[in-house]
């Protein structure tokens, strides 16, 4: 008798545990599921790709190749990316140097309004890129600007609410944004604004970044011992990867011009001849073949003097004599 209790009390525990496995399981399931459903959220539309010009007061822009900007999303590794294509939470985001890119949030995303720039060579044609320079460093460089989006659920006013969050490996970013919570983290340290507009770039090596703040303020976070600290518009701020100061400076005239080039004109300005491009060199070879082909028959038809003869053509004869 004890050992039938024994065992009934083992088959209810077994039985319970297995409750406990399979609800482990769902929770995973519906875990999983979030993680995906977060994965396919849109945050918003790649409208326009353009390639920039050298570094020249122009208005024009150059042509970006087909492979300009591409996405690691899921387990499927950089699929290229084509306007219009939304971008969504969890893609990891490349664009090729000389390449600026433009995303648009509607504001029905649910993270606010606005535009945000890639611009992987962002500082490079300014006097402030030259500070780079004398340290040894230089923004821009060799790599293609690599961005990572991402969100974080906070509560604000008593609200819960959902900060949009964009990690910047490499290049540099302008964003100009209204209304929801928005955040760019670079070299470990994340800049937090609302409803302004911002710049920020990461030299090549990966050392130093700074922000530019064209309209309103932001604050830097992530200094270990050193409080948050504002950054108000009309300045620049450099700071360290290895380093808690924070350098500011007033934003200078070509600076704003720089930043202007590629949120406005790049995108704006006509786009000049630059790179390869086998339909336009097809249809140009189609266009010199055919007026090439209708001038030869317009002179062999109307203009080359013909031989006399019935049309065209000589009467003779033709004499073989074949040696004996």
């Amino acid at each position: 008798m004890l050992t039938n209790q024994g065992c009934l009390g083992n088959g209810a525990g077994i039985q319970r545990t297995g409750v406990v496995v399979r609800a482990i399981g769902v929770l995973a399931a519906l875990a999983g599921v979030a993680v995906a459903a977060e994965a396919q959220r849109p945050v918003g539309e790649l409208t326009r790709v353009s390639g920039l010009m050298d570094c020249v007061p122009v208005n024009s822009a150059r042509r970006a190749p087909g492979d300009a900007v591409r996405v690691t999303r899921g387990q499927a590794p950089f699929v290229e990316l084509e306007p219009v294509a939304f971008v969504n939470l969890l893609d990891q985001i490349q664009v090729k140097r000389r390449v600026d890119a433009r995303i648009v949030a509607s504001g029905r995303e649910g993270f606010g309004r606005g535009t945000i720039t890639f611009a992987p060579e962002l500082g490079t044609c300014t006097a402030y890129a030259g500070e780079f320079q004398r340290r040894g460093r230089q923004l821009g460089g060799t790599r293609p600007g690599v961005y990572t989006l991402t969100s974080r659920a906070e509560r604000v006013g008593g609200r819960d609410t959902t900060r949009l969050v964009i990690a910047l490996a490499y290049g540099g970013v302008v964003v100009d944004w209204q209304g929801g919570l928005i955040s760019i983290v670079a070299l470990g340290r994340e800049i937090q604004f609302r409803g302004t507009r911002v710049a920020v770039a990461i030299d090549s090596t990966g050392t130093d970044a700074f922000v530019m703040v064209r309209e309103g303020s932001v604050v830097l976070l992530g200094f270990p011992g050193v409080a948050a600290r504002t950054v108000n518009a009309g300045r620049v701020a450099r700071f360290s990867r290895t380093s808690t100061a924070v350098v500011e400076t007033p934003i200078t005239e070509d600076f704003v011009s720089n930043e202007r080039y590629h949120t406005e004109t790049v995108f704006e300005a006509p786009i000049e001849a630059g790179g390869f491009s086998f339909a336009k060199a097809l249809s140009r070879v189609i266009l010199v073949g055919s007026v090439g082909y209708g001038s030869y028959y317009a002179y062999d038809r109307w203009i080359r003097p013909k031989p006399k003869g019935n049309n065209g053509f000589i009467n003779g004869r033709i004499v073989v004599r074949i040696p004996l």
